[in-house]
């Protein structure tokens, strides 16, 4: 309800991990404390403390020799201090503040007597500072009897206040000179031994001879696929070794003092680790890799343009090219597969090796094309409604003469036949190696009416016709003789009708496709077109 822990005249005692928060009653006299030492040479680490009146304190010249390690101070009302009465030579290392602030000063509070000096020869070591209070703009204030130590800090905020104060307080005459020795303000994370309590430790423990003499597994896992990673490099203090296949490497005659750092290439280093063993031990790391920048760019194989809007896959990830037709990927070392799709072109597709930051280079190869038919009569007056035949497919022409054949294969030979009533038919083969526009002039019949041919006079059925096509004789063409055309006007069959009659002809063994039926007579010719199937 009000206070929460208090070590009273006692030594050697050790706090671990312990959270303490949000006291029910802070008002004076001593209430709303979280962590209070009133002994000497004893350890509070690793622990936290939230919305006290004063989260951890130091109260009378017997609580001295003390240790605050690793922990944390957050949202208090006021400071987290030397209260009362000269604590001497304690240690607050490695201390993070969260809206709290650290502090040791001439105090003129109390009764009948009062706080006064609250310490000296203490020392603030490697604070890091994520937050001010909201009533202060430092995270450390070290005013102590004569001498007093601010080393390190860093984060967020950083600042301390140092400067000597003197005067008259409460009846009291006091001077905090001289200035308390500063170092590395706003350089905690260069600072070395990144713990000065756990640096002593090792000295001391060196110092007793025999005491310790552990055996240490480091273990190395990658951070992403759980496997070991051998030729790691591990430095515990003075010594470096190489992890084997396992990812595993031993150390023996140890310390209760550890001091690790790990190396490998592709991989985010561990750098120096400072802490404390107990017993023989396994300890296992895990690396993260690199992350590296991939670009993948696309372009058209025969033009060299590079394509805005192409989805390209890598690992999952998809991403659209931009007007460079370029891609950017972020991602750890390892193979990866791909995919790189765009409509009318081949898909690209396979297996890529990420080691560093590289860019590939794919160039498409286009698949799929269009023809676009313009008809014209005489310079540039379109033709519309004439029937444009590529193949088997079959398109009208628009009032602009444009007929548009789409999802072409590349690189392939088309056919054409173009006709219309009162012009002269057209055909022809064109090879397909990207979209194309074909200009013809399409011409009207000639006015004589000795060059006129009649044309669609014949009646034939079925057509499209798959075994036998059936062909009505006109009248005039008796004794003539009847041929099947291909559009480029080769002869494939011919034959020799005796009279005025029906012809049934066997047309199983010519190809699916557009043709051309002939009559002839020593007068005229006429033709016919017909389908295949």
């Amino acid at each position: 309800m009000s206070n929460c822990l208090l070590i009273e005249q006692s030594r050697g005692v050790t706090v671990d991990s312990c959270f303490f928060q949000k006291s029910q009653y802070e008002g004076g006299g001593g209430n709303g404390y979280m962590f209070t030492l009133q002994s000497n040479d004893c350890l509070i680490k690793n622990s936290r403390a939230n919305d006290g009146r004063h989260n951890y304190d130091f109260k009378f010249p017997y609580s001295n020799g003390n240790v605050i390690y690793n922990c944390i101070g957050e949202n208090s009302k006021y400071a987290s201090d030397f209260h009362m009465y000269l604590s001497m030579a304690n240690l607050i290392d490695n201390f993070t503040v969260d809206k709290d602030y650290l502090e040791s000063s001439f105090r003129p509070y109390g009764g009948d007597v009062i706080h006064g000096y609250s310490s000296t020869q203490s020392v603030f070591y490697n604070t890091t500072g994520k937050a001010y209070h909201p009533d202060r703009d430092y995270i450390i204030e070290s005013r102590q009897f004569k001498h007093g130590y601010v080393i390190g800090t860093s984060g967020a905020a950083e600042q301390v206040k140092l400067d000597p104060v003197d005067g008259t307080m409460g009846g009291y005459n006091f001077n905090t000179s001289p200035r308390d020795l500063v170092e590395g303000i706003g350089k905690g994370e260069e600072l070395f031994p990144k713990s000065l309590y756990l640096d002593q430790l090792e000295r001391r423990l060196k110092d007793s001879t025999g005491l310790a003499d552990f055996e240490v597994t480091i273990k190395v896992i990658d951070f992403n696929t759980n496997q070991p990673l051998p030729d790691s490099k591990i430095s515990v203090l003075n010594t470096q070794k190489i992890t084997d296949n396992s990812g595993s490497a031993t150390f023996e005659k140890l310390s209760n003092f550890l001091n690790v750092s790990i190396e490998k290439n592709f991989y985010k280093s561990i750098s120096i680790q400072q802490f404390s063993i107990y017993s023989d031990t396994t300890l296992t790391y895990y690396l993260v890799p690199n992350k590296y920048n991939v670009i993948i760019s696309v372009s058209d194989k025969q033009t060299g343009d590079f394509f805005l809007g192409t989805r390209v896959t890598l690992n999952n990830e998809v991403q659209i090219t931009n007007e460079k037709g370029e891609t950017y990927f972020e991602v750890f070392p390892g193979d990866y597969d791909f995919l790189i799709e765009k409509s009318s072109y081949q898909n690209e597709s396979g297996s890529l090796t990420i080691n560093s930051d590289t860019t590939f280079h794919y160039e498409l190869i286009r698949n799929i094309g269009s023809i676009k038919f313009k008809l014209v009569e005489g310079t540039n007056t379109p033709v519309n409604n004439a029937t444009v035949i590529l193949e088997t497919d079959t398109l009208i022409s628009t009032s602009l003469g444009i007929a548009l054949f789409k999802n072409l294969d590349i690189n392939t030979s088309y056919n054409y036949f173009i006709f219309k009533s009162g012009y002269n038919d057209l055909s022809g083969m064109l090879n397909l190696n990207g979209d194309t526009t074909v200009t013809l002039n399409i011409e009207p019949y000639p006015t004589s009416t000795k060059e006129i041919h009649e044309l669609n006079k014949i009646s034939l059925w079925p057509n499209p016709a798959s075994e036998t096509l059936n062909v009505k004789i006109p009248t005039g063409f008796a004794g003539g003789t009847v041929e099947i055309l291909n559009l480029q006007g080769t002869i494939l069959r011919i034959f020799y009708p005796k009279q005025h009659a029906v012809l049934s002809i066997n047309v199983e063994g010519i190809p699916s496709g557009l043709y051309l039926l002939k009559l002839n007579s020593q007068q005229n010719h006429i033709f016919q077109r017909f389908v295949k199937i």
